[in-house]
């Protein structure tokens, strides 16, 4: 395995490199780039990698159509069906084309979208008010808010902030530092979903808790789908779960469009359209609140703006 990798530097049997990233380990591989140069190999666990440590080797590996692969062994897909994220070749190019022309036609992209987006702000502005003089942890506020522009595109609606499964949301929307402490579970797949499915005791709780949030996203795509299917119009898609399941009737012969392809790819949606804007909200009110001035100056422009007291 370590032949077919570029030079880099030399692990241990079985784990790998993992033992020596501790800590910051983004600043680990920068270090060893300095080493080994901007494209270098190295051993994590039972994945041999290469790391690309500058812009022109980044773009170079990234414009190459082989970059498209994804191995099906990993570790995301120990809890998750295979999306969007984790597809590759022609099966990738169908679904990403499916989904942005769906989606597109739902209004993704469009002005429609942005009244959606300002009902949402009005349904939070009333949650804030309601809450006023009281403690809130907008870590619990914010995830639904953003996730409801995203159910709007692939359910056709938006669930109250009291309401369980946008707790469930929640807790999926402050998955990704929680893969941070997977561990060395992170690269050994293979073991995590025996060891998920049959020897639970051994799985450690963080693992545990992550795969819990699975199975609750997962509940709530069921019952969508199951309403879905009840209710269907085959001649106006309301959303995207509609456009998914006509396709599949349409084309019966499509095998890659399916219920497990549906689900990962709802999920995949879900990530990628709330955990980006999720935090630069959280840095944008930690920012605001350490400079009130700078809270003053947003505060005019947005009253001039609305021509407003």
């Amino acid at each position: 395995m370590r032949k077919k990798l570029p030079p880099g530097p030399i692990g241990l049997p079985f784990v790998g490199y993992l033992p020596f990233l501790k800590g910051e380990t983004s600043k680990k591989l920068v270090e060893l780039g300095k080493k080994y140069g901007p494209v270098y190999g190295i051993q994590l666990g039972l994945y041999p990698a290469v790391v690309l440590n500058d812009w022109a080797s980044i773009k170079e590996a990234l414009s190459d159509d082989t970059a498209l692969y994804r191995p099906k062994d990993n570790f995301f897909n120990s809890a998750t069906p295979r999306g969007l994220t984790s597809l590759s070749g022609d099966v990738w190019r169908e679904h990403k084309r499916f989904a942005l022309y769906e989606l597109r036609n739902l209004g993704f992209g469009k002005t429609a979208m942005e009244d959606h987006i300002i009902d949402e702000i009005n349904h939070l502005s009333q949650l804030l008010d309601e809450k006023e003089g009281q403690e809130i942890d907008f870590r619990n506020v914010f995830p639904v808010g953003v996730s409801n522009n995203v159910n709007f595109l692939l359910f056709g609606r938006r669930f109250e902030y009291t309401d369980s499964r946008a707790k469930a949301i929640t807790e999926f929307s402050k998955l990704d530092p929680k893969y941070d402490v997977a561990g060395y579970f992170a690269f050994y797949p293979r073991v995590t979903r025996f060891a998920i499915k049959h020897l639970t005791f051994l799985i450690p709780p963080s693992l545990r808790h992550i795969n819990n949030i699975f199975k609750g996203m997962k509940e709530i795509i069921k019952s969508e789908y199951e309403t879905h299917v009840k209710t269907i119009d085959e001649n106006n898609n309301r959303d995207y779960v509609d456009a998914f399941i006509n396709e599949t009737r349409k084309n019966s012969d499509r095998k890659t469009f399916d219920y497990n392809l549906l689900e990962g790819n709802i999920l995949n949606l879900f990530g990628a359209g709330t955990g980006t804007l999720l935090q630069t909200l959280e840095w944008a009110l930690l920012v605001l609140a350490a400079k009130p001035e700078i809270q003053q100056k947003l505060h005019k422009e947005i009253d001039e703006d609305n021509h407003s007291d």
